[in-house]
């Protein structure tokens, strides 16, 4: 695949979106009885998943050569607390 890196990246990048929500709602009422990643693993695990989902996009962008990057590594900032 010619961007396989970037398909790669949007992987790492929806699962952290989806990693995110699911820790900034965590203690809520509303997700004490929902299949979320805190309640499955643990906040610390959730926010180590968080972290390593980043840096897994990080890596799969800094790999694609075709163009400039910039945009899409400072997007990553989203997800740091």
């Amino acid at each position: 695949m010619i961007y396989q890196h970037l398909v790669e990246y949007a992987n790492y990048v929806g699962l952290a979106f989806q990693v995110k929500d699911d820790l900034d709602d965590f203690g809520s009422e509303e997700d004490a009885d929902k299949n979320t990643f805190p309640n499955l693993i643990g906040k610390d695990a959730t926010e180590e998943k968080l972290r390593n989902l980043v840096k897994d996009a990080l890596n799969a962008v800094l790999k694609e050569q075709k163009f400039d990057k910039n945009l899409m590594v400072s997007f990553l900032d989203y997800f740091k607390d």
